[in-house]
């Protein structure tokens, strides 16, 4: 089975959290989608079961999201006249192997 996550030194596999305030998504693929939060985080959840399949913490309210290629560019922070915040996140699949219990 393969699961595609983001990649990042500050990744934060499997959590869900219920008091999440999601300030933005996008389209990744028929069974998942790309979620902003506004603390900061930025990750990828399933459609059907709604389980975080991992997320990343980018440092700045996420605000939007645009996926390009293999990556999203996530936009936000304070975004004045004076400042302007973005990260790009890259992503991997990552293959996981059934777990044997004998």
């Amino acid at each position: 089975m393969s699961k595609t996550y983001l990649k990042s030194d500050h990744f934060n596999g499997g959590e869900s959290s219920e008091t999440s305030e999601y300030s933005c998504v996008a389209a990744r693929d028929a069974e998942t989608f790309f979620f902003g939060t506004t603390k900061g985080r930025v990750g990828i959840m399933e459609l059907a079961s709604g389980e975080e399949l991992g997320s990343v913490e980018v440092g700045i309210e996420v605000r939007g999201l645009l996926p390009v290629m293999r990556k999203v560019l996530a936009y936000g922070g304070l975004w004045d006249k004076r400042s302007r915040s973005a990260a790009f996140l890259t992503m991997e699949d990552v293959s996981q192997s059934p777990v044997s219990l004998a």
